[in-house]
């Protein structure tokens, strides 16, 4: 079972990509999404996240009952506490069904909750962490947390990230678990886990079957789709735009190419929406959320990709969920310097001042389409695939189930 987190930025996102891999592979997954209520229901009642896949089954909101009221000092996580337990008290009380894949149509709600059911026993990967708690009370097997980011480096407000480190703080030590996107979460949070509990650095992959080098036919039909010119230079922002991006570093690489047009794919908050009305609005062009297929269409009409992350220390770890999907496709990429993409300053044109970012937007911009750099950056990529992180995942997986659950008083 796998309790998920929200949506990010209309990507098909790590909790979908997992899965979706395990049941490729063979397992039977239930796949709870508490945040789905904005989202319209698939079959009236059970919601697929991302497409049919056999052996998953995927439950939203609308699945099982009303939420209750959000409370904005607890970042809405009252409502979906609320939610899992109902969804998990149902599967405990051993509701049944038909048919338990979330490829059939229909009989929703009697197969979705005989699904859970089943599922209980065998194994759990959660995202919240405030949701720890009650997973660990009803849950007979071994359960694992999963940190797909440093919270606290993203979060709307201090009261948000303080809350999620206490949520931290209460859960990790009730995990059986760890697996994070980098090793300075690890690092950072491994810590509080039991002793003898086992932890894994498993990477944020990448969607092959969608990011690849674009054909000069997709960029041409890229950039008419969304109204630029064909011989106009593109440099492509894909995610959430939010505070960890410097309005000066897209300011000053707007003002030394002056032909360049920035292409956000993704969606803004507050704090990006204010960064985007300081940029000249005729050379900003944005699409966003959309899904994972519209990503991967628009960003053949980039020249190359940005990653203009402001440069402090809270935000040294993050590399991205998408950059080896950037890699997939050969693009030069220009960012910020930070730990969690060191590894990658060979691929990626980095900079750490004003000057370097010049230079660094200057060669990118400058790089032959036959650049052997661009083989290098896609030979990276195929390297990093969901299909090899997933297994990557089930290893692991197989490891905590067969150590099991510590008896607890």
């Amino acid at each position: 079972m796998i309790v998920a987190s929200r949506p990010f930025a209309g990507l098909r996102g790590r909790q979908q990509q997992i899965a979706l891999g395990l049941a490729d592979a063979g397992h039977e997954v239930t796949y709870l999404e508490p945040w789905n209520a904005s989202r319209p229901p698939a079959d009236d009642e059970v919601i697929v996240a991302t497409r049919p896949a056999e052996r998953l089954t995927a439950l939203g909101h609308e699945a099982t009952a009303e939420p209750e009221p959000r409370e904005p000092t607890r970042v809405g996580w009252d409502a979906e506490i609320h939610w899992v337990t109902q969804v998990v008290a149902r599967g405990l009380a051993g509701a049944t069904g038909s048919e338990t894949h979330a490829g059939a149509q229909g009989g929703a709600r009697e197969a979705a909750a005989g699904a859970v059911h089943q599922a209980l026993p065998e194994m759990a990967i959660v995202y919240p962490p405030a949701l720890i708690p009650r997973l660990r009370e009803a849950l007979a097997g071994p359960l694992v947390f999963d940190c797909e980011e440093d919270f606290p480096a993203t979060a709307p407000s201090r009261a948000a990230a303080t809350l999620y480190e206490e949520a931290l703080e209460e859960g990790l030590p009730l995990v059986d678990g760890l697996v994070a996107v980098n090793r300075y979460l690890i690092g950072s949070w491994g810590r509080l886990l039991r002793p003898g509990v086992p932890s894994a650095v498993i990477e944020h992959g990448a969607d092959l079957g969608l990011f690849r080098p674009p054909a000069a036919s997709q960029r041409n039909a890229a950039r008419k789709a969304l109204g630029l010119n064909a011989d106009a230079r593109i440099g492509a922002f894909v995610g959430r735009f939010d505070a960890r991006i410097s309005f000066e570093d897209l300011q000053r690489i707007l003002d030394v190419e002056p032909a360049l047009t920035f292409l956000l794919l993704g969606e803004a908050n507050d704090e990006g929406e204010a960064i985007l009305l300081r940029l000249p609005g005729a050379r900003v062009v944005r699409r966003g959320p959309l899904p994972q297929e519209e990503v991967a269409t628009s960003l053949a009409a980039a020249d190359l990709i940005l990653i203009p992350f402001r440069r402090e220390p809270h935000l040294e770890p993050q590399r991205g969920l998408a950059l080896y999907e950037y890699l997939a496709t050969g693009l030069p990429v220009v960012g910020a310097f930070r730990r969690g993409v060191k590894a990658f300053r060979e691929l990626c044109y980095l900079y750490t001042t004003q000057e370097e970012l010049e230079a660094a937007l200057q060669a990118a911009l400058a790089e032959k389409p036959d650049d052997p750099l661009r083989a290098r950056r896609i030979a990276t990529a195929q390297e990093a695939g969901w299909a090899r992180r997933v297994d990557e995942l089930a290893t692991f997986l197989k490891g905590v189930g067969a150590a099991g659950v510590e008896p607890r008083s």
